[in-house]
């Protein structure tokens, strides 16, 4: 949190995302997680994917008790 790069990426995504919906995957922990509570800070609504469903509906929900409009989504974007 706090470096520029994440900064910029964080202004990337809302550019490209508008006034829409963010999805961001893997947003139960790490970078994820962190990209999604940038993004709700500004004031983005955010989907958060993740294949730890009980961990990204815990982030979710603590977004959300934060004021962020944000949904979990139970996600696996790996290839079997």
């Amino acid at each position: 949190p706090g470096s520029r790069r994440a900064h910029e990426a964080t202004d990337a995504a809302m550019s490209a995302a508008g006034q829409g919906w963010a999805l961001i995957t893997g947003a139960a922990s790490g970078i994820g997680l962190g990209i999604a509570e940038a993004l709700a800070r500004d004031g983005q609504p955010v989907a958060l994917a993740d294949r730890d469903v009980a961990g990204v509906q815990s982030a979710a929900a603590r977004l959300a008790a934060a004021g962020a409009q944000s949904v979990a989504l139970d996600l696996d974007v790996t290839l079997d």
